[in-house]
């Protein structure tokens, strides 16, 4: 059954947790969790919603998803079930990325609204720029060894925020295109 799995499924994400398991969020099938051969999928009765997008593990554990719908989900282990915990932002908003900083603060990264950083209770949305270049669709965050966050996006280039700076890098900046899909640092951190 898990050769056909993801035959023909689109595949939004892809996550490991703290046992070994396999996430894999689609669109239409739930999300499937794999752990020693077998396929458990959660549905939208136990909290997923149908478009889920973005896992991403706390450094306290917590397992959240993001969605289309703008609302974090938290994993609860002894029911197997995700439940909403907060909505990112005013509106709507699709969550795309997902990171937390060295302070515990997560950040979010938004198809259409930017960046949120949620600060304790606080949602401070970042537009990180001028009006007329502003970040917009966030594709992956990355706290980097000398506390930067950055922003890879569809685009506009790769983003940097420290102290309250912003950097930008674009193909002006010899980047090779302005759509950067994921960011890493290599172990002499780079």
């Amino acid at each position: 059954e898990i050769n056909r799995l993801l035959i023909n499924v689109p595949v939004n994400c892809l996550f490991e947790d703290w046992e070994g398991s396999l996430w894999v969020g689609t669109p239409i099938f739930g999300l499937k969790r794999i752990r020693d051969g077998a396929i458990n999928t959660l549905y939208q009765s136990q909290g997923v919603p149908r478009y889920n997008h973005r896992l991403f593990k706390r450094k306290n554990g917590t397992i959240l998803l993001g969605a289309l719908n703008g609302y974090l989900y938290k994993y609860s282990i002894e029911r197997e079930s995700f439940t909403p915990f907060r909505r990112v932002g005013a509106t709507t908003t699709y969550i795309t990325a997902i990171n937390e900083d060295n302070e515990g603060n997560l950040w979010i990264g938004t198809q259409t609204k930017g960046v949120f950083q949620l600060k304790g209770d606080l949602d401070i949305r970042y537009s990180l720029g001028d009006p007329h270049r502003s970040i917009r669709h966030v594709y992956s965050i990355f706290q980097d060894s000398k506390h930067r966050i950055w922003f890879a996006t569809r685009g506009d280039g790769l983003w940097s925020f420290q102290k309250g700076r912003i950097r930008t890098f674009t193909t002006e900046d010899g980047l090779i295109s302005n759509s950067i899909y994921n960011i890493y640092e290599d172990r002499d951190h780079h």
